[in-house]
């Protein structure tokens, strides 16, 4: 939510107040505007990024922690890109080890800027980064990351800005779990005090959408869906209820966008020439957009990686010998034109309003189980936005400790990438033709114990451990007394 949501007591995104200053350092209790607000010219000799002028860096990556109240240096210049030539390769601030190593080499990053909260993480994986790629560090104190280069000298440099008269505002952003933990507080009577008429954002529930905008007084919400890489971004402008998006049913040619359907288990389906089938009002079909090569609308530039480019890119679609960009998400289309957002394909899931690959996580789970098979998919909760990580494990002997479990996932996996669930199977379940075992029937039974026999657990937030998810457990979840 923007901040300036509340004028008498703002709530923070995480669904506590704001006003506390108890979980900030010292450094967040005062924020600065950006500089469009400001009205001040920097220059850039004097300004953090104006060091990097003079070194010639072509790719930055940045990694500086997050928080409701404060705003990333990197981002209060828009021109900086085009002044300095350099790209910014933006990277989730809670990877770690192997994840973190991996974003770092696959930007191809020439240097790294991150704040002190990351500095043990990056003086885990600092001796297997490249030599060419510098490090460069914020914050105060001594770096432990060797070889990294202090940029306290030059913020002490920096212009300091003053603060101009508020501007009203009446738009705000927001994500799903924004609006859901917004609407888990209790009662203000200042709910309704603030100047927000128009909020835009992806991801909220159509079961809350009237009665967060009845609750607070908004009114209109317009959600959008959409992919920085990708060609095919719709939005739903008139607060129609559970739609991310619309598109023409009269005259798709104006903007070809659609559906292609696919089968049970994601996968795209064809006709008998090849050509893939348009999804039909109420049929489940992956969001697809027409690349046209030299169309700045309909272009698809692609990765780094050539590799993760051609995965993104489908042949035949509308008609033989043309392509289109796979968004990887699968949608559902009424017969107006509007869009909602069903799930996504392939072996990623959305949680907590990020993608989680389960291939990452079934690798690090086997890796410390030692090599036995697992399998991880997402599940649905009741109450919450995308689905939570799952894991299925094979464990006949009773030999997983899931103490030490739960303590090497916390080191080695972000917070929305660690299974909620874990469920330990007595024997292996049905497998595909490569010997890997099927997601599809584990996913359908989900974590209901009236579907299994196996031993299932539950991460219990206020032990910070998985612990047995009875019957009792099960009915609290459903019935939302037990919240992730």
């Amino acid at each position: 939510m923007s901040e300036d949501l509340y004028e008498n007591g703002s709530e923070g995104t995480d669904g506590s107040d704001a006003d506390s200053d108890e979980t900030l350092p010292p450094s967040d209790k005062e924020t600065q505007p950006p500089l469009e607000e400001c009205g001040q010219e920097v220059e850039w000799s004097q300004s953090p990024l104006g060091y990097f002028v003079s070194h010639g860096e072509d790719i930055v990556k940045i990694d500086i922690t997050k928080y409701p109240k404060k705003i990333c240096f990197i981002f209060e210049d828009k021109k900086w890109t085009f002044q300095i030539g350099a790209i910014g390769a933006v990277i989730k601030f809670n990877l770690r080890e192997r994840s973190l190593l991996h974003c770092v080499q696959a930007a191809q990053a020439q240097c790294v800027v991150f704040s002190e909260e990351m500095a043990s993480a990056f003086a885990d994986i600092s001796r297997d980064l490249l030599k060419s790629c510098n490090l460069y560090y914020m914050g105060s104190g001594q770096c432990p990351v060797v070889g990294a280069v202090s940029l306290d000298p030059l913020l002490e440099k920096s212009p300091t800005y003053t603060p101009t008269a508020p501007i009203t505002k009446f738009t705000a952003q927001y994500i799903g779990e924004i609006c859901r933990y917004l609407m888990a507080q209790p009662f203000r009577t200042t709910e309704n005090q603030h100047r927000v008429r128009v909020m835009f954002g992806n991801g909220l529930q159509p079961g809350l959408w009237s009665d967060f905008q009845t609750r607070f007084g908004v009114k209109i919400i317009g959600e959008f869906y959409g992919a920085t890489e990708g060609n095919c971004n719709v939005i739903n402008i008139d607060n129609t209820i559970g739609a991310c998006g619309f598109t023409s049913m009269i005259a798709p040619f104006m903007y070809p966008v659609t559906l292609i359907k696919v089968d049970e288990d994601n996968n795209i389906m064809r006709d008998r020439n090849g050509v893939c089938v348009r999804a039909k009002p109420g049929e489940p079909g992956e969001l697809v957009g027409k690349i046209v090569a030299g169309d700045p609308l309909r272009q698809f530039d692609g990765y780094v990686n050539k590799e993760a480019t051609d995965k993104k890119v489908a042949m035949n679609v509308f008609k033989k010998g043309d392509m289109a960009f796979l968004t990887g998400d699968v949608l559902i289309i009424d017969e107006y034109g509007y869009m909602t957002f069903r799930d996504r394909t392939g072996d990623t899931f959305r949680w907590r309003g990020a993608n989680v690959s389960t291939f990452e996580v079934e690798t690090t789970i086997s890796k410390i189980i030692g090599l036995s098979d697992a399998v991880v998919y997402g599940v649905e909760v009741t109450g919450a936005e995308g689905r939570a990580g799952m894991a299925a494990i094979v464990d006949p002997e009773h030999k997983i400790n899931l103490v030490q479990l739960c303590k090497a996932l916390q080191e080695k996996l972000p917070p929305y990438s660690r299974p909620l669930f874990i469920r330990l199977m007595a024997k292996a379940a049905d497998t595909t033709g490569t010997h890997k075992l099927k997601k599809t029937t584990l996913q359908t039974e989900g974590f209901n114990p009236h579907k299994t026999e196996d031993r299932l657990f539950y991460m219990n937030n206020r032990t910070g451990q998985y612990e047995p998810l009875t019957l009792d457990i099960y009915s609290d979840i459903c019935k939302q007394k037990i919240r992730f």
